[in-house]
């Protein structure tokens, strides 16, 4: 699965340094399903968001009927 299409893939994405990010964005956003996030400026929000609280989530973004919630710091 894409990175950015998981919780756990957004989890790892979100403290990558930035090349590896835009590298991300220029392979293309992919929709694997109707909830799949497409454009960078939506990814890049949800990624700010798991750096301010640490979660991840995907809502049925890869595949219908799978969520997922990722913790980025389990101390």
């Amino acid at each position: 699965m894409p990175a950015y299409c998981t919780g756990v893939g957004k989890a790892l994405l979100a403290y990558q340094p930035e090349p590896v990010i835009r590298e991300v964005l220029a392979a293309g956003l992919w929709r694997r399903t109707p909830y799949s996030i497409c454009t960078p400026g939506h990814l890049l929000r949800e990624l700010q968001e798991v750096r301010l609280t640490g979660l991840a989530y995907e809502r049925e973004e890869s595949t219908i009927g799978v969520v997922c919630v990722a913790l980025t710091d389990c101390s």
